[in-house]
């Protein structure tokens, strides 16, 4: 069990560490993160997604291969302006098949957050034919001139959603980036959030 704070800390080292883990050969990061770690090891398709809009199949055999085990997507609907929109006609369980066919498991997805809002109820069906077990909101998006009253508004909305997703058997998630971390009224924006999703019990 860890607090935030620890668990920020944590976090920021583990970015260090996967920084310094491109420096480490292949062989030997293979041969240790099977023991090193008790979860699976999983990548965000952004990271490669010119790749994989290209060869879906290919480029996640090539990642199982580097010795990931899980990959998170992100939603085509949702980011079909952003190159996603070839694998749009992808059907849940032909996604799933191909994922666990490249030895890997698909635990979740990147969503934007109006498509969660406006379409809820088909990306829930999506991620429950292809297996996943978290829908990932991947920000709010605000202007920069939004106040907190924004923020709290969205939490809200968000709150409400996971609420919804959770009967489903689905957990519902928040991905942080810079903006979440600037101070907004006097308080950090993303202490703020913390105080008011409804997070699971540790």
């Amino acid at each position: 069990m860890i607090n935030r704070r620890q668990f920020i800390g944590n976090s920021a080292l583990g970015i260090g560490s996967a920084v310094l883990a491109s420096q480490i050969p292949m062989n030997l990061f293979a041969a240790t993160s099977s023991k090193a770690l008790k979860k699976p090891l999983g990548f965000q398709v952004w990271t490669v997604k010119d790749q994989l809009i290209k060869d879906f199949s290919g480029t996640l055999k090539m990642m199982a291969g580097l010795g990931y085990q899980g990959v998170e997507m992100c939603s085509p609907p949702g980011y079909e302006s952003s190159g996603f929109g070839p694998l749009m006609s992808m059907k849940a369980k032909e996604m799933k098949k191909i994922v666990v066919d490249s030895g890997l498991i698909l635990q979740s997805t990147h969503y934007g957050f109006g498509e969660l809002r406006d379409n809820l109820s088909e990306r829930m069906d999506f991620a429950l034919e292809s297996g996943q077990k978290q829908m990932i909101c991947s920000s709010f998006w605000l202007p920069k001139e939004a106040k907190m009253s924004d923020w709290m508004k969205s939490v809200d909305e968000l709150n409400e959603i996971g609420a919804k997703t959770k009967k489903a058997g689905i957990q519902t998630g928040f991905h942080n980036h810079h903006m979440e971390f600037e101070k907004l009224e006097g308080k950090l924006i993303y202490d703020a959030l913390m105080e008011h999703f409804d997070l699971p019990p540790v």
